[in-house]
């Protein structure tokens, strides 16, 4: 079954396209989500020790206790 995004980014021209492509590659398809990480692959914070990354656990506390204000975000 061909679902909604595959007909709009038929549908649009180059490069308007582009943006729903991404969308729906990342949300509806998953594919930032479909990759398993093996023994040789390096994760991020192997990469780069000296930065300070913060953790999910870290941002959910931010979140929940003093949330920031609602952005927005549009292709342009």
């Amino acid at each position: 079954m061909v679902n909604f995004f595959q007909y709009v980014v038929a549908a649009l021209p180059p490069p308007d396209n582009i943006p729903v492509s991404i969308l729906h590659s990342v949300f509806v398809r998953g594919d930032l989500m479909a990759f398993e990480i093996g023994e040789e692959d390096l994760e991020a914070s192997q990469l780069y020790p000296d930065y300070n990354y913060t953790s999910i656990h870290q941002l959910l506390d931010i979140f929940l206790v003093d949330p920031p204000a609602p952005a927005s975000a549009a292709f342009g």
